[in-house]
Order: structure tokens, then sequence, then C-alpha cells
């Protein structure tokens, strides 16, 4: 699918409030309602978008958060497959690069953080080292095209 600039505004407006009414949308865009419902409805069946509920993790009873930069001994899919199962990896990437994977963790407090970015004993597909990068203030969630 090919974003146009009217489907980059709908998506800068569904960032800022997912839950915005399409009519008000609608407004803001030019578009009627129904165009705007039949654009938003492509964008989630071809999986451009997703519209879900973004928690506070603070409020979830988790304050401490940390990005954790992974290498991997072997098969790096395999060590993405297990880091995703735990409880405190909230975000998984793998990259190119100097790092394998990069990890976004949340946990109830320091030790508990530090546990969390441990490497395991080396074997296939574990990671070898893990740099862990404790976050001091977020800027998440800015919708695209912010300023």
């Amino acid at each position: 699918m090919t974003l146009d600039d009217t489907n980059r505004a709908i998506i800068q407006l569904l960032q800022v409030d997912g839950r915005r009414a399409y009519a008000d949308i609608a407004k803001e865009v030019g578009l009627s309602e129904a165009a705007v419902r039949q654009r938003v409805r492509r964008m989630l069946d071809t999986s451009v978008i997703q519209i879900v509920a973004v928690t506070d993790q603070i409020q979830m009873g988790y304050p401490r958060a940390a990005m954790i930069a992974i290498n991997v001994d072997g098969d790096v899919q395999v060590a993405a497959e297990k880091i995703a199962q735990i409880d405190e990896v909230d975000y998984l990437v793998s990259t190119a690069g100097g790092i394998d994977l990069l990890a976004e963790v949340f946990a109830t407090h320091d030790e508990h953080l530090f546990d969390s970015a441990q490497p395991h004993p080396r074997d296939r597909g574990r990671p070898a080292r893990a740099d862990l990068y404790v976050l001091q203030d977020s800027q998440a969630n800015l919708p695209m095209g912010h300023t």
C-alpha cells in the first residue's frame, strides 16, 4: 500500500488519539467520514497501522526501564525467540551493525532490571554479551513527523 499525504495526516492524528472520531479526522484532512473510515480500514487490513492500548509502565508497577544491546553467539533467531519469552521484554528487534538484538525491558526495581540484562551461559543462540542502558526520561510514542 502506498501512503499519500492524506494517509500520513490520518496516521498522525491517530497517533495522538487512537480513538479519535472519524468525523473529527475527516474535518482535519478534508475528506468525508466514510472516506476516512475506508482509508483507516485499508491501513489496518494491510498492517500499515495497528490501533492498540499503550500502557504507562510506571502505573503498571514497572518503574525501571532500560534498553539492552545484545550480541549473540550462534543463531540470532533462536536467541530472539528465547528472549521474546521473557516477561520483562516489551520490545525486541534485530539490528544491523555492532549489535545483534536490541530489547526494551521494564522492571520493578534496579536488581530486577540488572538480573534481566545478564547473559546466560554461552550456548547455541544464547546472548554472549548484553550492555544495559538505563532509561532516565522518555519521549516515547511521539507522533510521526513531530517537531
